[in-house]
């Protein structure tokens, strides 16, 4: 992440990478002074009901034996991100106005900060277009924490193995992504992990399928994951993996449990219900909740149902016998990863 550009002292940080997010706020914190007065001088805002006024007194303030404050204001630009839709849109629009104006000088604002204040604005979405993100921009260093896929995700294991001291094998590390997915949080532990039990040796496989914590609900995620992206040689794996632990009927049940999650996360997504009650409403954990969330978002209905038939037709093929279990399973696996558009059509 390039910052050698930026503002000094000035931020504006989003997107749903929390981990990374975190990092960069700690080395934030770091420049504050000594840890035992960090909290001291750190000032958390809220966007609902924040005024300029607060802001600037905010900002304005000295840092108590430090050498810097952290003034961190959370939400404020999404609440004047641009409407959508068109019914109210002039009674809206008038409204956006008006919470505008309250904001006018934030700009000015921003931009005479003093060297002691670090500002930054943490939202979780950045609506390009927000007015008030225009206002302020040009006095803002913008960063985004998006989470890492594929080879940036390969990438950043790398990286992370390497602060902790520890060198990965290529297949060791497609096995963490396989395990783990992009789960930055789990990612950096099971590195820590590693990292003790290998010692100063390059972690192969092996290292990984004993150590690394592979719970039956994560791996479902991960193998109905590469299923529902057409990935057939990483659903083997994650399926056989589950195989070890579990009957075939018991792992085509968790992953009928899993897609049906995602149906439902489709409907209250659809009705306008927010991530935060999304869990509730499914009763699932924080991280289980956000896979489901992105896996609904992400794959079309049509699909996702075409899959949750393959799994039925697949529990009933073995409790009639027509078919033997690991031979059922095997045949599933290549079914649901065949390419979306022939497995919505089946």
């Amino acid at each position: 992440m390039d910052i050698a550009s930026a503002p000094a002292h000035t931020y504006v940080l989003y997107g749903n990478d929390d981990f990374s997010r975190k990092v960069f706020l700690d080395d934030l914190r770091r420049q504050l002074g000594m840890p035992e007065v960090v909290d001291a001088n750190t000032t958390v805002l809220k966007g609902q009901g924040l005024t300029l006024e607060l802001v600037r007194d905010a900002c304005s303030a000295m840092p108590f034996l430090a050498d810097r404050r952290l003034v961190m204001v959370e939400g404020l630009l999404r609440q004047h991100d641009e409407p959508q839709g068109t019914r109210g849109r002039g009674r809206a629009s008038r409204q956006a106005r008006e919470g505008l104006a309250q904001w006018e000088g934030l700009g000015a604002a921003v931009a005479s900060l003093p060297p002691t204040t670090l500002l930054v604005f943490l939202e979780e979405r950045l609506q390009k277009s927000n007015p008030l993100f225009q206002a302020i921009k040009g006095a803002v260093q913008v960063v985004e924490f998006a989470m890492p896929q594929g080879d940036a995700l390969r990438r950043w294991i790398q990286r992370r193995a390497g602060e902790a001291g520890i060198a990965l094998s290529p297949g060791a590390i497609g096995l963490l992504m396989d395990f783990v997915g992009g789960d930055l949080w789990a990612l950096s532990g099971e590195l820590d992990k590693l990292a003790l039990y290998a010692g100063d040796r390059t972690v192969e496989e092996r290292d990984v399928e004993a150590l690394v914590a592979r719970t039956r609900e994560a791996s479902i995620f991960q193998a109905v994951d590469a299923a529902l992206v057409g990935q057939p040689g990483r659903a083997m794996r994650l399926f056989a993996s589950l195989r070890q632990d579990a009957t075939a009927s018991y792992v085509v049940i968790m992953l009928a449990r899993q897609l049906r999650f995602v149906l439902v996360a489709q409907d209250l997504l659809r009705q306008g219900v927010p991530g935060k009650e999304l869990g509730k409403r499914l009763g699932l954990a924080d991280f289980a909740t956000r896979t489901v969330q992105e896996q609904a978002r992400r794959h079309p209905a049509e699909r996702v149902a075409s899959m949750y038939r393959l799994l039925l037709e697949a529990d009933m093929a073995m409790k009639t016998g027509e078919l033997e279990d690991q031979l059922a399973l095997e045949t599933l696996v290549a079914e649901l990863a065949r390419s979306p558009t022939r497995g919505a059509s089946r």
